[in-house]
């Protein structure tokens, strides 16, 4: 009878032994095909999900000497009291290069745009492969009117322009101060001095242009600053003309 008991308690072991290792395969097998789920969804998100935004370095750079350029300019004001006064302020109204003024602001509100959550995910649809996003970058270059087009495109707009409002309006404030003093000197003190006959014209007109075809070097600062605000998504959503700007350094 004993061995009986034996066996059959060996035979109940051996069944329970082999229901745990069933068991313990059935789960490694799930396991691994969980694995296999979730590693298939990660690369399909991927193969769906745009690179990261990488902004060229040299376009902060770019925006950085627009607005300092903006700030710089936006200081002027009239009520000269000497012909010296008016020389140094046509040196700083002078001393800039057009077509690198032009691209800072282009560069700046590139920047600007890309605080918009709704422009950078609308133009994201577009970059999801490597085929569409080169689409998108040759229909652009084909027809730049094509970036409005694209969603979230007036979200984006607006924010550009209520950075460069600020721009304007500081640069129409100087341009109507120095104008108004303009007129108020022909008919005050200064008028002596300021009707006399000037000597070296082409001398001074010779130095402007010279002036202007002198590069701005950006500040280091505050192209980290718009780089990284270009990056992140956040930094610049509000007008920055407001804050104090670096002085402008020339090459």
């Amino acid at each position: 009878m004993r061995p009986a008991i034996i066996r059959h308690g060996l035979s109940m072991a051996a069944l329970c032994a082999a229901a745990v290792l069933a068991g313990c395969a059935s789960g490694k097998a799930e396991a691994e095909a969980e694995a296999a789920r979730v590693a298939a969804e990660a690369a399909a998100l991927a193969a769906r999900t745009p690179p990261a935004i990488s902004l060229n370095e040299g376009v902060a750079q770019d925006a950085a000497v627009y607005l300092a350029f903006a700030r710089d300019l936006a200081t002027l004001r009239g009520g000269f009291e000497s012909p010296e006064a008016i020389q140094a302020a046509l040196r700083k109204g002078s001393a800039y290069d057009p077509g690198q003024i032009s691209r800072g602001m282009v560069a700046y509100a590139s920047i600007i745009a890309l605080q918009s959550p709704e422009f950078v995910a609308g133009v994201n649809q577009y970059g999801v492969n490597p085929a569409g996003r080169q689409k998108m970058i040759a229909d652009i270059v084909a027809d730049p009117r094509t970036a409005a087009y694209l969603p979230g495109a007036d979200v984006a707009a607006g924010l550009i322009m209520a950075a460069l409002d600020v721009d304007i309006d500081a640069l129409t404030a100087a341009a109507n101060s120095i104008e108004n003093d303009a007129y108020a000197i022909q008919a005050d003190g200064r008028r002596s001095w300021a009707i006399a006959h000037i000597t070296d014209r082409e001398a001074r007109l010779a130095g402007a242009k010279a002036l202007a075809g002198r590069p701005m070097s950006p500040s280091a600062e505050e192209s980290a600053r718009l780089f990284a605000a270009a990056n992140s998504g956040v930094g610049r959503a509000c007008p920055a003309s407001d804050a104090a700007s670096p002085p402008i350094r020339r090459s």
